[in-house]
């Protein structure tokens, strides 16, 4: 592909040719994807008494789309235009007010499935068989497929030497055209915005033919209300004249980050936040996450979502044997979202996870990325000891006992994760042998924002701390008594 020309010169009058050629890329654009020309086509009936107008038309690259633009004489639309074998889908038509020439646009519709790389027969077939036939087609690459068109617009007039029409449009879109005129004159020439595309005459273009005309125009970064298209004919005789904008793929810059755990214990809390942004310039809306959480670790709790900032809508979380996954309901543009999750490994080792986003179909996300965190796990975050209470001993790891002691444990909890962690708790089985001592259960030393609350219950003590975070590096501590059986 080539650079979009900006000027126009003459061309000859043509009969009965096909035309094939590759035409141009249009002005790159910062934001949404660049709409290119992939290739461009036409052909021209012989004379009047036309039903069909077959040609080929070879299409270069994959997930792109075909406009086919026809002008007739006797002013009717075709009954029906095919690529392929698969019918196009009418855009726009209008017939001049005098009843003589019609212009018409047609694309192909997602419902055809993908356009398929390489050659096939452009079929232009109308009601009977007493027409003059002008046509051509432009395949493009970077269009919005699921939803291509924007705005179409139409025009006509039975006596003038300048078809124009206004259509409207938005930034980076690209304007196709298509015009339909008396035969008996030169060729027209596009307005200085536009590339002519195609441009033949049915027959010996004659009076009694038909000039075809198509033509582009690139909008551009910067958001226009709407555009004007123009044409320059030698004299003033009877047009119609059609117009489509078609949508560029829409661009979402993703990024996905994860942070937390780098370090934690056995059996202790592996935290994991993932924030999943949109630079834009588009919504990405149904974005998909994935967080397959590593093999040795057992997620904890449920998984959330909550948006961080702009007007971003999360979907539901799912966790599904190790792996967490959701769809943004809604991601517009300079919107984020967190995911949270915590888990624990029972075993010491490196655990590295790994997070990704896929954008929705039809949006692109120029650079995809991942982001991996690596979680070390240690043998233990808390220490435990014991203490002869009747004894008066001054405790340790291990202790002995007669019955009727009382032995007091003493937990100390460091949070080892990296991270802040809310609202978790500690919970301790009572020793075989022993008794609990009711409303021996205390909170020893809490940080500052969190508040304990212990508890027992069927032979276990639990300390559940709410209200807060316990600090990355900062320590709770806790006891219980229990008297030797």
């Amino acid at each position: 592909m080539r650079p979009l020309r900006r000027s126009s010169g003459p061309l000859a009058a043509l009969a009965f040719v096909v035309m094939l050629g590759a035409a141009a890329a249009l002005s790159p654009a910062p934001a949404d994807a660049t709409i290119l020309v992939d290739n461009t086509s036409s052909a021209a009936g012989p004379n009047q008494n036309q039903q069909t107008l077959t040609w080929t038309h070879t299409v270069l690259s994959s997930n792109a789309i075909l406009i086919v633009g026809v002008a007739t004489r006797q002013g009717s639309a075709p009954s029906s235009v095919t690529y392929g074998g698969k019918a196009l889908t009418k855009a726009i038509s209008i017939t001049d007010s005098d009843g003589n020439n019609a212009a018409t646009l047609y694309y192909w519709p997602s419902s055809n499935g993908a356009l398929p790389v390489g050659s096939a027969s452009v079929i232009v077939t109308m009601p009977s068989n007493n027409f003059a036939i002008a046509a051509g087609a432009e395949s493009f690459t970077g269009v919005y497929l699921a939803s291509p068109i924007d705005a179409t617009a139409s025009n006509q007039n039975n006596n003038s030497a300048m078809p124009t029409l206004t259509i409207s449009v938005a930034a980076n879109e690209v304007v196709v055209d298509a015009l339909a005129a008396n035969g008996g004159i030169s060729l027209p020439t596009p307005g200085a915005s536009q590339t002519p595309e195609w441009r033949i005459c049915s027959g010996t273009c004659d009076g009694g033919q038909i000039i075809g005309a198509g033509s582009i125009d690139s909008v551009g970064a910067s958001p226009l209300p709407s555009v004007t298209d123009s044409w320059t004919m030698q004299k003033a005789e009877q047009w119609s004249l059609v117009a489509l904008a078609l949508k560029p793929t829409p661009t979402a810059a993703l990024t996905v980050a994860k942070t937390g755990s780098t370090a934690s214990s056995a059996g202790g809390l592996i935290a994991y936040s993932v924030l999943v942004t949109n630079a834009g310039p588009s919504a990405a809306n149904g974005t998909a996450f994935s967080d397959p959480v590593p093999a040795g670790v057992t997620i904890v709790g449920t998984p959330a979502c909550a948006v961080t900032s702009g007007s971003a809508v999360c979907g539901s979380v799912t966790v599904a044997g190790q792996n967490v996954t959701s769809t943004i309901t809604t991601l517009p543009a300079n919107a984020s979202v967190t995911f949270t999750m915590y888990g624990t490994a029972a075993s010491a080792g490196s655990y590295t996870n790994v997070a990704s986003i896929t954008p929705p179909s039809g949006v692109i996300d120029p650079n995809p990325t991942t982001s991996s965190l690596t979680t070390v796990v240690a043998s233990t975050g808390v220490t435990k000891t014991v203490q002869n209470m009747t004894e008066g001993d001054t405790g340790g790891s291990f202790d002995n006992g007669k019955p009727g002691d009382v032995l007091q444990y003493v937990l100390s909890f460091t949070n080892t994760t990296g991270v802040a962690l809310p609202n978790f708790k500690l919970t301790d089985t009572v020793p075989a042998s022993t008794t609990y001592s009711a409303g021996t259960a205390a909170c020893v030393t809490v940080p500052t924002g969190l508040t304990c609350t212990p508890s027992y219950a069927a032979g276990v003590v639990t300390w559940q701390f709410t209200g807060g975070s316990l600090a990355a590096g900062a320590t709770a501590t806790v006891k219980f008594q229990v008297t030797v059986n």
